[in-house]
């Protein structure tokens, strides 16, 4: 599981650790949580972003992808223009934005991230640990290594 928020430098960057990850273990499940922790434009992004996964899951990876890796501020703006490019309503997602169920899928963030201990992004759980910051694709896979067989490496 990943805490992220769009507006994280450490976030973007640590991106294609995850996307590596993913490549080589086509078993490996990643949950993402919204994390909007640095203001306003970070809690806009996140709006849309639920809007779009709750309107079009099928887009919501691409989507992340283009927002995460976004030059300049991720705002509610940028986000609604990447989902209009993913051939996405405008009109439909401001609608789902304004729906409870952003204001639902947030809080939970908030109440899990709470449990946990998590204070910034990126935050990584992995198995029974919790990793904090962009600890880099080896640490991470070690982690996944050490959930499955209870060694950094299997």
């Amino acid at each position: 599981v990943e805490f992220f928020d769009y507006n994280c430098g450490y976030c973007r960057h640590a991106l294609s650790d995850l996307d590596t990850l993913i490549e080589n273990d086509p078993n490996l499940r990643v949950v993402l949580k919204e994390f909007p922790v640095l203001g306003q434009a970070s809690m806009e992004a996140s709006a849309v972003s639920i809007a779009v996964h709750d309107t079009a899951p099928e887009l919501y990876g691409d989507f992340h992808h283009r927002l995460l890796s976004l030059e300049g501020h991720a705002n509610e703006e940028a986000a609604l223009d990447i989902a209009e490019e993913l051939g996405l309503s405008r009109e439909d997602i401001e609608a789902k934005m304004r729906s409870d169920v952003v204001k639902k899928t947030v809080q939970e963030s908030y109440d899990l991230a709470r449990s946990l201990g998590l204070s910034g992004t990126p935050s990584y759980v992995v198995g029974d640990g919790v990793e904090f910051g962009a600890v880099g694709y080896d640490a991470l896979l070690a982690r996944v290594n050490e959930a499955r067989c209870g060694a950094a490496s299997c």
